[in-house]
């Protein structure tokens, strides 16, 4: 199996539900440069500021931790 050098070897467990704060936390976790992390940190910040019910089920979820260690 040949990879490209620029892509990402992060695995990340694919969810029955496609949409949410799973997803955009494995957004941030696949970002292979500064432009795409940017975006994808933009885009969650953005969703859990208008969608209450998100931030609820990032809480839930302990979604904060591991984008903490993102950083």
């Amino acid at each position: 199996m040949n990879k490209a050098s620029n892509e990402s070897v992060t695995p990340f467990r694919v969810r029955s539900n496609t949409g949410g704060p799973g997803f955009l936390l494995a957004l941030v976790a696949i970002a292979t440069d500064v432009e795409f992390m940017y975006a994808a940190v933009k885009c969650l910040a953005c969703v859990l500021k208008s969608i209450a019910q998100i931030h609820k089920e990032m809480e839930r979820m302990h979604g904060y931790q591991p984008l903490a260690m993102f950083f």
